[in-house]
């Protein structure tokens, strides 16, 4: 006899920023995010597979939401699905991740008043070991690293070689990939803490992969299930859920990544010259539908860019109905002065300070960059994720 589980994992109900575009929906009193919509779309997808191939255990490790505060009815939409999973008899697993809780507010401190039952729910806000008849899971939730390192260390001997031991965690790990040309650096949590379980179910970093070198990855089974959406346009396009089948004698399970529907988000380069053609002639060509979130990438000089923006977009919406474009401009001043911009290569908080002094903003600098010199302190460069 076979047992299944679903890993996902960082969902981030309740992002908004990429796709500030909001539509009413039958039985919510406030309109929703276009993002959110695509969320619970994704989410209900999970759940029918849930159902239908008789999972038995549904994990999510970590990052439900995108804040701890959350609005009541995007907690009642959540809980809809989860209240559909136990009446099915499959449970539910999910551990507290660093986007659910800010240490003084937990997203899911209510969750037991959405829901007309809770048995088979599992809600992990501290290291905690369940028990059931086939399975022992060591969860663990956002803690600091040492702590990983330390309670890790501490669980290995607690195994139990009569289940199968699968460790749910949300935390980085060393060498995985955190997004694109991004490898997480030994300074995360190493593989070495990792070994030795049936299943290790990761939350945190948003690509679907499984982690470790040639070797590890033989003997181990290590994954982070990914984001369920695009947050952002340097994500993978295709998103996945992990089914794991335990089979009675196999020695490690099988791993199924099950793709999960999409709208498509296209970024597109181009030019000045192409867009202010496009606009005169009104004719232009290109691989966008219906329902697409596209951006596209130009440099030119920061007057041109006001007076083409408008205009372009406004042709770009007419003719191919994305449900979101946007530009996304690199600035250059005139004559032989060097190219200064928003790119992707600069530090938010130089580009946010150049953006601040060309347009005259009563915006104190000074006490921006001593919030990002405390930023840095406290995550390091390069998280701005």
């Amino acid at each position: 006899m076979s047992i299944k589980l679903i890993h996902t994992c960082d969902w981030h109900i309740g992002e908004t920023s990429s796709i500030p575009i909001n539509k009413q929906v039958k039985n919510v009193p406030t309109p929703v995010n276009i993002r959110t919509i695509d969320t619970f779309k994704r989410i209900r997808s999970m759940v029918e597979y849930a159902i239908a191939n008789k999972i038995s255990y549904f994990i999510i490790a970590g990052d439900v939401y995108n804040k701890p505060v959350v609005s009541m009815y995007l907690k009642k939409w959540f809980a809809k699905y989860i209240s559909k999973l136990l009446k099915n008899n499959i449970k539910v697993i999910i551990i507290i991740g660093n986007h659910d809780s800010d240490g003084n507010v937990n997203a899911f401190s209510d969750i037991k008043e959405l829901l007309n039952d809770t048995s088979g729910l599992y809600i992990i806000d501290s290291g905690k070991t369940i028990h059931t008849k086939h399975f022992k899971f060591f969860c663990i939730p956002y803690i600091s690293g040492e702590d990983y390192k330390s309670y890790t260390r501490d669980i290995k001997n607690q195994r139990d070689f009569d289940k199968k031991n699968v460790l749910v965690g949300h935390l980085g790990v060393e060498w995985a990939v955190v997004g694109k040309d991004q490898i997480a650096l030994p300074g995360d949590v190493g593989i070495k803490y990792l070994k030795g379980y049936d299943y290790v179910a990761l939350g945190d970093y948003h690509i679907n992969q499984k982690v470790g070198d040639e070797k590890t990855k033989k003997a181990n089974e290590i994954w982070y299930a990914g984001s369920i959406i695009r947050l952002n346009m340097s994500e993978p396009e295709k998103k996945y859920f992990n089914v794991v089948t335990f089979g009675k004698n196999s020695k490690l399970p099988k791993i199924e990544r099950i793709e999960l529907p999409d709208r498509n988000y296209i970024t597109r380069e181009t030019t000045l010259s192409l867009m202010k053609k496009a606009v005169r002639t009104k004719r232009i060509e290109l691989p966008i539908n219906k329902g697409d979130v596209v951006k596209f990438k130009c440099q030119a000089k920061a007057v041109d860019a006001i007076q083409i923006e408008e205009k372009y977009l406004k042709l770009i919406y007419k003719k191919f109905k994305p449900i979101y474009a946007s530009i996304d401009w690199s600035y250059s001043k005139a004559g032989k002065e060097k190219t200064e911009g928003y790119k992707s290569s600069i530090d938010p908080i130089k580009a946010m300070e150049l953006y601040i002094r060309r347009n005259n903003l009563n915006i104190d600098v000074k006490k921006l960059m001593e919030l990002h010199e405390m930023i840095v302190r406290k995550y390091g460069e390069g998280r701005w994720e």
